[in-house]
């Protein structure tokens, strides 16, 4: 008798969390360019805003039988209902402002066969040569010979992921619960942006010394030019007036994106960088130092333990961009 591969076995083992996935949230996407079904590629470090990116094992086919022992496996069966899953519930999160990328490793003509026959609304990427498990440490496991992905899905904002579900079980089931997360968090969104600026105001109003600049955590999610430990950066330097040094500080940051202007005195700018969905704050500080003709700058994530070197990055490019500015 013919596998049903839109329905799932009353008696598959449930997989466990063997704590593969734990290192994912907050990570960023990879520079890694894949093939998509409805053509062209996409590099995963490019993709901006909310995006839902499901990782499975294999589709099966209806012309070729499963692997000798699938449904043993924990988490390997399901991947069509799941697929099926996110294409019925594809308007809903698209309203939600979220993206949906299927990924596995299987060939794009693989890949074509699925996308066609389950009428999917949104691309398959193909993997065929495993590289985000080598960049992000994805958890995978061998069958029928095959080395295939394990089942997981990533959420992410501005290329970085802010929530992994793993393991994924039921499949059938994932859509929906990815469905109802994203929900209860962008409610949140704007009440937690408002308390977030709060906490900036009461925090800078506090500051009795606005040349110096707040000290970065031992985590490594800081950098500051007044720094003596690995966070330490260069001042950024200046000629002619101060307040036209300021001026086109402010310029520049202000061109970057989401970025507002919490503070502003003469010689001292607070600015907030924010991603674009979930908000995550970086909190920056630069004074202006007349006499060394320099800009000391400071800018440290508000949570989480690393920034996976994104506020030094960005110093580096607000340097650039205020030497190359007019």
């Amino acid at each position: 008798m013919a596998t049903s591969l839109t329905t799932l076995p009353d008696d598959l083992p449930v997989p466990l969390d063997d704590g593969a996935a734990a290192h994912l949230e907050g990570m960023p996407l990879p520079a890694l360019a894949l093939p998509r079904t409805d053509g062209g590629t996409t590099d995963l470090a490019t993709l901006r805003g909310l995006q839902v990116i499901y990782v499975y094992p294999m589709t099966g086919r209806p012309d070729v039988p499963l692997p000798d022992g699938w449904d043993a496996i924990p988490g390997a069966r399901g991947c069509t209902p799941q697929s099926c899953a996110f294409r019925d519930h594809h308007a809903e999160l698209a309203a939600l402002g979220a993206g949906v990328f299927g990924l596995s490793s299987q060939d794009g003509d693989y890949q074509q066969e699925a996308a066609a026959r389950l009428h999917l609304p949104f691309p398959l990427l193909s993997d065929d040569g495993l590289q985000l498990k080598a960049a992000l440490r994805l958890p995978t496991f061998t069958a029928a010979g095959l080395e295939l992905y394990r089942r997981l899905t990533l959420i992410t904002d501005d290329a970085r992921i802010v929530k992994v579900f793993y393991p994924v079980f039921p499949p059938d089931r994932n859509a929906a619960d990815v469905l109802a997360w994203l929900k209860e968090h962008t409610m949140k969104t704007r009440d937690t942006a408002l308390a977030l600026a709060a906490c900036a105001a009461t925090a800078l109003a506090a500051d009795a010394a606005p040349r110096m600049l707040t000290p970065c955590p031992d985590s490594p999610n800081c950098v500051s030019t007044q720094s003596d430990s690995a966070a330490k950066m260069t001042p950024i330097p200046f000629s002619g007036d101060a307040a036209a040094a300021q001026a086109r500080l402010k310029q520049v940051i202000l061109a970057q994106p989401r970025a507002t202007i919490t503070r502003e005195e003469p010689g001292f700018i607070a600015a907030e960088f924010r991603s674009r969905i979930f908000r995550f704050v970086d909190a920056a500080e630069f004074a202006i130092d007349a006499g060394a003709s320099v800009i000391h700058y400071r800018s440290g994530a508000r949570t989480g333990y690393s920034d996976f070197g994104v506020n030094r990055s960005r110093m580096e490019t607000l340097a650039k961009g205020f030497a190359e500015a007019k």
